[in-house]
């Protein structure tokens, strides 16, 4: 069972918060108006970096819990 999560917490090492925040600001960039268009009214892209930040720590959190 040790094993099985020491393998999981592995499998799941995350890049450093700096990389993340870099790989987000170039991914905003890289947005057009259509890839805008396409989200459900009243979505933003805020809506979307903040979920995704939370879901992110959500992430940590556990990977740290299994250590």
């Amino acid at each position: 069972m040790a094993n099985m999560l020491q393998s999981v917490s592995t499998a799941t090492d995350l890049p450093s918060d700096s990389s993340v925040q870099e790989s987000m600001e170039i991914s905003e960039s890289q947005f057009t108006s259509s890839d805008i268009n396409a989200l459900p009214s009243g979505v933003t892209i805020a809506d979307l970096q903040l979920t995704i930040e939370k879901l992110y720590a959500e992430l940590k959190q556990t990977q740290a819990e299994l250590k």
